[in-house]
């Protein structure tokens, strides 16, 4: 509160600058993933926040923004019919670790606060979808079971290492 003024300041003017609307996530979803509906026949689903959706007849591609907390930035694919409820979806970091044969399938989650953060990784993330996730826009699904396993196994690895970290 300003003492001066009895005001409740809930945002510094920078920080209001910085704060991204949700058309303004949507454009730059178009901008970066348009490719998804011009290259491989998907439909832009929904863009129900936090997540702009993206469907092929075989597989759906969400993109997840917290505007209204963290800022959380991700990426995820499932299988199209795959409850949500009972299958994980796989992240983008996993199918990069996937084909680069990496060890660490860390996440490639993002927190970008500002409209040129967002834009940047943005790029980066439609890239590696793109590159590494070709063949599953596709259509051809094989490796997504296999990406499963992984992203459980480095879950798995995560816990164990972190509970060893712990005090005794």
């Amino acid at each position: 509160m300003d003492a001066e003024y009895g005001q409740v300041i809930l945002a510094s003017p920078r920080e209001i600058t910085n704060m991204i609307t949700w058309d303004q996530f949507l454009s730059v979803v178009d901008s970066k993933f348009g490719y998804l509906t011009k290259d491989f026949g998907f439909t832009l689903s929904s863009t129900v926040r936090p997540f702009a959706t993206f469907e092929s007849d075989k597989l759906k591609v969400s993109i997840y923004y917290d505007l209204s907390g963290s800022c959380e930035l991700d990426v995820a694919l499932r299988r199209i019919g795959d409850d949500p409820k009972r299958t994980k979806s796989v992240g983008i970091g996993v199918l990069k670790a996937f084909n680069e044969q990496s060890k660490s399938s860390a996440p490639m989650i993002s927190f970008p606060k500002t409209l040129g953060e967002l834009e940047a990784r943005m790029t980066m993330l439609a890239g590696v979808l793109l590159v590494y996730g070709n063949d599953l826009l596709k259509g051809d699904l094989k490796d997504l079971e296999t990406l499963r396993r992984k992203e459980a196994q480095a879950a798995r690895a995560l816990a164990i290492e972190t509970s060893n970290r712990l005090p005794n």
